[in-house]
């Protein structure tokens, strides 16, 4: 389909209907929506629809819209003034403010692009980015708030979502040179405040209610993201005890096992051996980590008890000579039962799996 030029954007709107209408849709007529997409964000006025699509009430509409920055900052940066590059850095902060209460895919697709244009606007135009997004989020939290008393924002996902995809993103992007450094030279810059912000929402108790578990979890995501980034343990340190803290709940029981397995895979905590494995081992040994894995046998379900074994089986790849020095010791004895505990799953006969032999 030859590329025509949208009269407006509610053409772009229906066409973004169509790409998303589910399996009633004809396949062929979605692959020229999304060639027609893709042409559309190739265009200059791609720039100036991006935000019409962010104000719309369909969430499709509002992807779409958020992706367009993502892939015009990508492809199309040098091509924009000093001036529209600081348009542009305002626009997405204050739709990132606005839709924080919206639809995660929205907030994550905002927060990617507002991270591609960190990594392009390093150092020349935006230095310490990751402070100043803090204060703009907040400050346009205030703002709304102010101009509607009955609104309140959830700004605290929006910010958990930019730190987590900062340093995943950063890992990723393709830098060189003196750009490479300084980006990096960002994030170190900002680890202690990023990780003090994380202490105070994995601490903070609120009794478990459903916002406040909401915010654990994409803090404890975040951290993930951080130490995959490779934070000096030495920072680390003052968190550990508050993801153990949240392990025995099953509303962050995923995340927390996400974060302490990453953490005992890092070749850096060897030196810290002693105090990482006497933490988690009495977390890993707990009454509550037992029962979950016989409840897990006796219902059959697997998927309950998998984090939990993958915890069990990383410590000891990373840490089998502590497990040989204290064979003896009561908690050592129970970590190896507990392992031996997982064979009570009847796993899956030879002749359910595909097997091909190379000659």
């Amino acid at each position: 389909m030859e590329y025509q030029a949208p009269s407006s954007v509610t053409q772009i709107e229906h066409v973004i209907a169509q790409l998303y209408g589910g399996g009633g849709v004809n396949p062929q007529y979605q692959k020229s929506a999304q060639e027609f997409i893709h042409n559309f964000q190739k265009q200059t006025y791609a720039w100036d629809l991006a935000p019409q699509l962010l104000a719309s009430q369909s969430v499709n509409s509002q992807f779409i819209g958020a992706h367009t920055f993502q892939v015009k900052i990508s492809r199309d940066w040098n091509t924009l003034s000093l001036e529209k590059k600081q348009w542009l850095r305002r626009e997405l902060l204050e739709w990132i403010v606005r839709l924080s209460n919206g639809a995660n895919l929205v907030i994550t697709k905002l927060c990617l692009a507002l991270t591609a244009y960190a990594i392009q606007a390093v150092p020349d135009i935006w230095t310490n980015f990751i402070p100043e997004v803090f204060e703009m989020l907040h400050n346009g939290a205030i703002a709304v708030s102010t101009q509607n008393p009955g609104q309140s924002l959830f700004i605290e996902l929006p910010l958990l979502e930019f730190l987590t995809v900062v340093p995943e993103e950063v890992m990723r992007g393709n830098m060189v040179g003196d750009k490479k450094a300084k980006v990096h030279q960002e994030l170190t810059d900002s680890t202690q405040r990023v990780l003090s912000t994380l202490k105070t929402i994995l601490s903070n108790y609120q009794a478990q209610q459903q916002k406040d578990i909401l915010i654990k979890r994409k803090g404890l995501k975040c951290l993930q993201s951080w130490i995959l980034y490779g934070v000096p343990f030495e920072s680390l340190h003052p968190l550990i005890d508050d993801v153990i803290n949240l392990f025995p709940f099953e509303s962050t029981y995923d995340e927390a096992t996400e974060v302490l397995i990453e953490l005992l895979s890092s070749p850096r905590i060897a030196k810290y051996q002693d105090t990482v494995c006497e933490k988690i081992l009495r977390c890993m040994t707990s009454e509550w980590a037992k029962n979950q894995i016989t409840a897990a046998i006796h219902d059959g379900n697997e998927m309950v008890s998998r984090n939990l074994c993958r915890l069990i089986t990383t410590f000891g790849d990373n840490f089998s000579d502590y497990v040989a020095i204290h064979f003896l010791r009561q908690d050592i004895i129970i970590y190896l039962e507990m392992m031996i505990m997982f064979i009570g799953f009847p796993g899956y006969f030879g002749q359910d799996q595909e097997i091909s032999f190379l000659y």
